[in-house]
C-alpha cells in the first residue's frame, strides 16, 4: 500500500505548481515589483470575477442581450426583413454569440468545475454549443463554392441546424429567477402529475367503454369504436362542440336523453376533480419551491440576530457612526435602558435554570451571576463605552463556561450542552461580532473571539473568525501563522493550513517565519501519513516512495528550494535544515524521508553560498545540531567532522575572512551552552583545546588574528591555567585594541581575570582609555569612574572633577555616581561633595536629592538639616516634583523632631507651587499617604 492510499489531502500537482514558482527573484526592481503584485492579487482577481457574475448589472446586460437576440430571431421569420437586412442580422448574431461565449468563460473561470454542477448552467452551455455549431456550419458552407456535388447536398442538410437558434430564447429562463422557479416547479411536479394523469386516463378509458356500449348505435360518428370514444371524451373535456354531440346522439332516438347525465358525470370527474387536482399539485409545488428560494436567499439566523441586537442597541444609545455627540433628550426610541437590560437578562434565564436544575450552581451563586451580568450589561449598553466593556462582558462569560466545565467533570453531568454552553456561547458571539464591527483594529477582540470558539470547540466558527480577521489584517504574518497552525493542529484540516501558507507567502514573500512555518506544515502532513501507516501496521520506511510527492519529500523540497531562492540569508537556510532535524527528532520520521531532504537543503545552500565563509561556518555548526544527548565519543566524532569541514573550507577559500569565520566558530563552540562540557569529558576538552590553539597559531602566522580573536584565545588559555601565555596574548590584543569603550572593557575584564597582580597593566589601559576614548560620551565617563574607583582609588576625585567640567549631560549622569562614592567614604565628605555638586549647573537632579536625604536619615541627621535640603531642592524642581513634596510631608509627619502641623502648610505651599497638570496626582498621593499613616 502506498502513501497515497493512506492519505491524499489534495491534488499534488496543483500544490507543487504553487510552490515551485518563486514569488519574486528577478534582477530588475520593476520586474520584481510586478511579480509580487501579480502574485498578491491572484485571489483578488478571482474574487472580482465572482463579484462580477453575482452583480445585478451583469445579469441585466446578459438579459438585455437575450431579449434583443430574441427580437432579431422573430424579425428573421419575416421574409422582407430577412432579405433586406441579411448582413446586419448576421453581424448581430455573431455579436450575441460573442456575449454568450464571454459570459460562459467568465463563469467557468470563476467557478471552475462547480459551473457544471448547476442545471441552469448546463442549459446555458448546451444552448451555447448549439449556437456555436450553427455558426461553424454556416461559416463552412459559405466558404465552399459550387453546389453540384453530392457532398454539397449532404452538407446543406445541416442548414436545418439554424432551427436550433430558437433555443436561445430559453436563456431568459436561466437569467430570470422567477422563470427558474416556475420551470423547477414543473420539473418537480412531474411525479405527482403522472399519478393524476394515470387516474385521468383510467377514468377516461372507463367512460369510453361505457359510452361505446350505450351510444354506439345512436351515434356511430362519435362512439363507433373505442378509439373514437376516447377522442370524443377528450373533445368533451375541452367543452368544444359538446352540444353537437348531444344533438347527434338524440336526433335519431330521443330515448337517449340520458346522454346529458353521462356527459355531466364525466365532466365532473375529469374536469372539476382531476384537472383541479393537477392545478393543486402545481400550486403546492410552486409554494414549496418559493419558500426554499426565499430561505436560500435569507440571511444567516445568527446574522439576523446580530442585526436585531444592533437595532435594539441603537434604540437605546442612538445610532453609531462617526459623530460621538448625542443631543440631550433626543432618543431614537422610548425604550429605557433599564427595560432593555432586563430584557437581555431574561434571555439568559433559561440557561441559568438548567444550571440550577443540573446542580452545577446553587441558588446563591445564581443570584451572584445575575447581579454580575446586570452590571456588565449596563456597561455595554451605556452610550459612552469602550472596547474593554465588551471584553469584560465576554471574559466573565468565558470564566463561567470554564467553571461549568469543571463542575460537569466533577458531577459527571454530560447533558444540556446546547441549552447551557450553546446559549452562552451564541450570546458572547453576537457581542464579539458587534465589537469586531466597532473596533476592527483591536486585536484583543479577535483573539478573545477565537478563544471563545476554542473553549466551546466550535472549530468551524473559529475558522470563520480567522477568515474575517485576515481580510482586515492580512499585513500581519503572525496571524497567518496562527490561523494555519489552528487549521493543522486543532481543526484537523491540512489542506486549509497549506492554502493559508500559500496565500500568506503571496502577501509576504520575504518573511522568514512564514517560510519556516510552511515547511513545518508540510513536514507535519508527511508525519500524519507515516502515523496512519503505523495504525494500519505498515512500516514507515515502506511508505517512502519516490513517486509520492508527500512521502517522497518533493513538496518539502519545493518549499525549501523556493525559500532559499527568495530569502538571501545563509542563517535562514540553516534554520530550514534545523527545522527538518527537529521534526525528525519529535515525530520520528523515517531516515529515508528526512535524510534526502536534509541533504537537498545542504546542497542548495552550497550551490548558493558555497563561496562565502558564512556558509562554511554555518555548515560546520549544523553537524552538531542533530546531536541528541550525545556521549563523549559521539561529541568527539561530530566535532572532528565539523573541524574537517572548516579545514576543507580554508583550503578552498584561503582568505582572511575565512580564517576569521574559523576562529569565530571555535569561539562560539566554547561559548554555546548546548556544548558545555561534562566535567568527566576530559578527552573531548583536551582535543577541542588543542584544535583551537592550533587554529589560532596558524592564523597568527598569517596575520589574520583580530582583537576579538585575541580575547577568545586568551580566555581559552586562561581556562587551561596557561596564565603566562594568556597574558602574552592579551598584550598582543592591547596593541591592536580599537578606540572603543566595549573593546577596553573586554580587555580590562580579561586582564583582571588573570592570576597574579595585573594592576599596573590595567592602570595603563585606563590611562590610555582616558586619552583615546571620546570625552563627550556620558557612558565613557561612567565607565572610567567605575574603573578608577576599583583600580585607582587615589585618582577618583581628580577624574570626578574632570567629569564635572564636561557637558551638562555628562554632569547630570556622573553627579549621582560622585555623591554615592563620597557618602560611601564618610559622612562629612558626602555632605561636602553634595553641596559642591548641587551648585554646579546641570548636575542637580531629583534622584540626587533623594539619595542624599536618604543617607542623612540613615545617619540620624537633625530635622533642620533635612528641611534645608528639602527647601533648597524644591527651589530648583518644586514645580514638577510631586514625589519630593510628598517625601517632605512624610518626613515632617514621621521623622523624629518633625512638626505634623507644618505638613498642612506644606500641602498648601505645594498646591500653589506645582504646575496645574500635577495637582490631581499630588492630591491623590497625599490622600493615600494620610490614609496609610492613619492605619
Amino acid at each position: 500500500m502506498s502513501a497515497v492510499d493512506v492519505y491524499r489531502p489534495m491534488a499534488y500537482e496543483r500544490v507543487l505548481g504553487d510552490i515551485a514558482a518563486p514569488v519574486g527573484s528577478t534582477e530588475d526592481d520593476e520586474d520584481e515589483l510586478a511579480i509580487e503584485i501579480s502574485k498578491s492579487t491572484t485571489d483578488v482577481f478571482f474574487d472580482a470575477l465572482l463579484s462580477l457574475i453575482n452583480n445585478r448589472i451583469f445579469s441585466i446586460i446578459v438579459l438585455t442581450a437575450v431579449l434583443f437576440n430574441t427580437i432579431a430571431l422573430i424579425l428573421l421569420t419575416f421574409p422582407e426583413y430577412a432579405a433586406r437586412f441579411t448582413y446586419g442580422f448576421a453581424v448581430l448574431d455573431s455579436f450575441f454569440l460573442g456575449i454568450y461565449m464571454a459570459e460562459a468563460l467568465i463563469k467557468i473561470t470563476a467557478l471552475g468545475f462547480a459551473y457544471f454542477k448547476s442545471g441552469w448552467n448546463l442549459l446555458d452551455f448546451f444552448i451555447l454549443l448549439t449556437s456555436m455549431l450553427d455558426f461553424i456550419v454556416q461559416f463552412f458552407l459559405s466558404s465552399i463554392s459550387g453546389g453540384g456535388s453530392s457532398f454539397m447536398r449532404i452538407i446543406r442538410i445541416f442548414r436545418a441546424m439554424r432551427a436550433l437558434r430558437a433555443l436561445r430564447m430559453l436563456r431568459t429562463i436561466t437569467i430570470l429567477h422567477s422563470l427558474q422557479v416556475l420551470v423547477t416547479t414543473l420539473v418537480q411536479s412531474m411525479s405527482s402529475m403522472m399519478v393524476v394523469l394515470f387516474l385521468m386516463l383510467l377514468f377516461m378509458y372507463m367512460f369510453a367503454v361505457m359510452g361505446r356500449q350505450l351510444y354506439a348505435d345512436a351515434s356511430h360518428r362519435y362512439f363507433g369504436d373505442l378509439f373514437t370514444s376516447v377522442t370524443t371524451l377528450f373533445q368533451l373535456l375541452t367543452f368544444d362542440d359538446w352540444f353537437y354531440m348531444y344533438d347527434d346522439v338524440t336526433k335519431t332516438n330521443p330515448s337517449y336523453w340520458h346522454f346529458i347525465i353521462f356527459a355531466i358525470a364525466y365532466t365532473l370527474v375529469e374536469y372539476f376533480i382531476f384537472l383541479n387536482l393537477f392545478m393543486a399539485v402545481l400550486v403546492d409545488t410552486f409554494q414549496s419551491q418559493l419558500k426554499k428560494s426565499e430561505a436560500k436567499a435569507a440571511a444567516d439566523p445568527e446574522i439576523i440576530a446580530f442585526e436585531n441586537e444592533q437595532a435594539e442597541q441603537e434604540a437605546v444609545e442612538g445610532p453609531t457612526g462617526p459623530s460621538t455627540e448625542w443631543p440631550q433628550g433626543q432618543r431614537a426610541s422610548s425604550l429605557r435602558m433599564a427595560e432593555f437590560v432586563d430584557r437581555r437578562l431574561e434571555r439568559g434565564l433559561g440557561e441559568l435554570e438548567q444550571m440550577v436544575h443540573a446542580g452545577l450552581f446553587t441558588s446563591d451563586e445564581l443570584k451572584s451571576i445575575v447581579a454580575k451580568r446586570q452590571k456588565l450589561e449596563y456597561n455595554v449598553q451605556r452610550y459612552e463605552k469602550s472596547v474593554e466593556d465588551h471584553l469584560k462582558y465576554v471574559k466573565y462569560e468565558m470564566s463561567l463556561l470554564e467553571l461549568t466545565k469543571l463542575r460537569r467533570k466533577r458531577l459527571g453531568y454530560d447533558y444540556k450542552f446546547n441549552e447551557i454552553e450553546g446559549s452562552i456561547g451564541k450570546r458572547c458571539q453576537l457581542r464579539l461580532m458587534r465589537a469586531e464591527t466597532k473596533y476592527p483594529n483591536d486585536m484583543e477582540v479577535w483573539r478573545t473571539h477565537i478563544q471563545l470558539c476554542k473553549l466551546l470547540r466550535w472549530n468551524p466558527a473559529a475558522s470563520q473568525v480567522y477568515t474575517r480577521m485576515l481580510q482586515l489584517h492580512s499585513d500581519k504574518p503572525e496571524i497567518w501563522i496562527e490561523a494555519s497552525d489552528f487549521e493543522l493542529s486543532e481543526n484537523g484540516s491540512p489542506d486549509s493550513a497549506r492554502d493559508l501558507c500559500l496565500k500568506a507567502l503571496r502577501w509576504h514573500p520575504k518573511n522568514h517565519e512564514l517560510w519556516l512555518h510552511h515547511l513545518s506544515v508540510e513536514l507535519s502532513i508527511a508525519t500524519k501519513v507515516f502515523q496512519r501507516g503505523d495504525i494500519l501496521g505498515i512500516d514507515a520506511s515502506h511508505l517512502v516512495k519516490d513517486d509520492d510527492p508527500i512521502t517522497g519529500g518533493k513538496v518539502c523540497m519545493a518549499v525549501a528550494e523556493n525559500a532559499i531562492k527568495n530569502i538571501d540569508s545563509v542563517d535562514f537556510a540553516g534554520s530550514l535544515y534545523e527545522c527538518v532535524l527537529r521534526a525528525r527528532k519529535q515525530d520520528k520520521l523515517p531516515e529515508g524521508f528526512w535524510k534526502p531532504l536534509a541533504n537537498f537543503i545542504l546542497s542548495k545552500m552550497e550551490e548558493k553560498y558555497g563561496d562565502t565563509p558564512e556558509y562554511w561556518k554555518r555548515r560546520a555548526a549544523l553537524v552538531l545540531v542533530g546531536l541528541d544527548e550525545p556521549t563523549e565519543y559521539e561529541m568527539i566524532k561530530a566535532e572532528e567532522e565539523a573541524f574537517q569541514i572548516m579545514n576543507s573550507a580554508v583550503e578552498r577559500l584561503p582568505s582572511e575572512s575565512m580564517w576569521h569565520a574559523y576562529m569565530d566558530f571555535l569561539s562560539e563552540l566554547f561559548g554555546r551552552q548546548q556544548f558545555t562540557l561534562h566535567p568527566e569529558w576530559l578527552e573531548l576538552s583536551r582535543k577541542r583545546s588543542i584544535k583551537a590553539f592550533e587554529v589560532f597559531e596558524q592564523a597568527e602566522t598569517k596575520g589574520f588574528v583580530q582583537f576579538r580573536h585575541y580575547i577568545s584565545w586568551a580566555s581559552l588559555l586562561n581556562d587551561r591555567r596557561r596564565t603566562k601565555e594568556a597574558e602574552a596574548v592579551l598584550k598582543k590584543a592591547a596593541s591592536v585594541c580599537p578606540d572603543e569603550l566595549e573593546a577596553y572593557m573586554k580587555l580590562i575584564v580579561a586582564f583582571s581575570s588573570l592570576a597574579g597582580d595585573q594592576s599596573g597593566t590595567i592602570t595603563e589601559l585606563i590611562n590610555a582609555a582616558r586619552k583615546k576614548l571620546p570625552r563627550n560620551d556620558p557612558g565613557v565617563w561612567k565607565q572610567l569612574l567605575d574603573w578608577t574607583i576599583h583600580f585607582q582609588p587615589s585618582k577618583v576625585e581628580e577624574v570626578f572633577r574632570e567629569a564635572m567640567q564636561q557637558s551638562m549631560a555628562i554632569r547630570s549622569q556622573v553627579a549621582l555616581q560622585y555623591v554615592t562614592w563620597a557618602y560611601s567614604t564618610d559622612l562629612s565628605s558626602g555632605r561636602k561633595i553634595y553641596k559642591t555638586v548641587r551648585d554646579i549647573p546641570g548636575a542637580f537632579s531629583e534622584s540626587l536629592v533623594k539619595f542624599a536625604i536618604a543617607q542623612e536619615k540613615k545617619n540620624s541627621a537633625p530635622i533642620a538639616s533635612l528641611r534645608k535640603m528639602f527647601d533648597d531642592a524644591l527651589s530648583f524642581v518644586g514645580k514638577d516634583s510631586v514625589d519630593l513634596w510628598i517625601e517632605y510631608i512624610r518626613t515632617e509627619l514621621t521623622y523624629e523632631g518633625g512638626d505634623p502641623l507644618a505638613s498642612g502648610k506644606l500641602v498648601s505651599k505645594a498646591q500653589k507651587t506645582l504646575r496645574p497638570e500635577f495637582l490631581t496626582l499630588f492630591t491623590t498621593m497625599n490622600n493615600l499617604l494620610m490614609a496609610n499613616l492613619t492605619k
